[in-house]
């Protein structure tokens, strides 16, 4: 039992921190206008020098309809993102 709670301990609670911090790193870059739902997916590659990293979100209802009706106009005064 001792070696499950250590492996707990070491491997999930990390990862689970990483994807947490992840997911609220890349919504940062969404403005607050564009309501999100939750996480598609979420990828990164980078090297020594460079990098590069691509998040896909599920858009709330609401910003769905709201696009839905106003078409890209819903865009025109959006601007600042979240962080």
């Amino acid at each position: 039992m001792k070696v499950v709670g250590t492996l707990v301990l070491t491997v999930c609670v990390p990862v689970l921190g990483w994807v947490v911090f992840e997911d609220y790193w890349y919504r940062q870059f969404i403005p607050k206008e564009i309501g999100l739902s939750y996480r598609l997916s979420i990828g990164s590659d980078s090297g020594i020098r460079e990098g590069c990293g691509v998040a896909v979100f599920k858009l709330s209802d609401d910003t769905y309809q709201q696009i839905s009706n106003e078409g890209i106009r819903f865009f025109e005064n959006i601007q600042q993102a979240r962080g």
